[in-house]
């Protein structure tokens, strides 16, 4: 057992022993993402940060998928892998900031979808 404050590999992460949180938190900071939260919805944007205890990022430049629908498959990994359907789907304004909580998926973007959803129409209804 290894002293507190030392790290020990566990699958490739290394898991700090005295702030008991892993460095799995850092693995997407700064990066584009695809969100999942329990009840807010889904959301696009660059992580800020990630408290992995709480379940609560920060988001740049964020987008929320209000309605989201793709033609290459089913769920949201490939939103995070392709990008959307423009005429099915709803993405909202970009917000330069937020907080979100209760995360409960972090999908890092390809480039293909980060040019797809950067670049979506703001939704508008009719």
């Amino acid at each position: 057992m290894s002293a507190a404050g030392q790290t020990e590999g566990f699958n490739g992460f290394h898991v700090c022993l005295m702030r008991k949180y892993t460095v799995i938190e850092e693995r997407y900071i700064g990066k584009k993402v695809v969100v999942r939260t329990y009840s807010a919805g889904n959301f696009f944007g660059e992580l800020v940060t990630y408290d992995s205890r709480t379940g609560t990022i920060v988001l740049k430049n964020s987008r929320r998928m209000h309605r989201w629908f793709t033609d290459k498959g089913c769920s949201l990994s490939e939103i995070a892998t392709y990008g959307t359907v423009y005429e099915k789907s709803r993405i909202n304004t970009p917000i330069p900031e937020m907080i979100i909580a209760e995360v409960i998926e972090l999908i890092p973007a390809t480039e293909e979808a980060i040019q797809n959803l950067e670049n979506a129409p703001i939704y508008q209804p009719q």
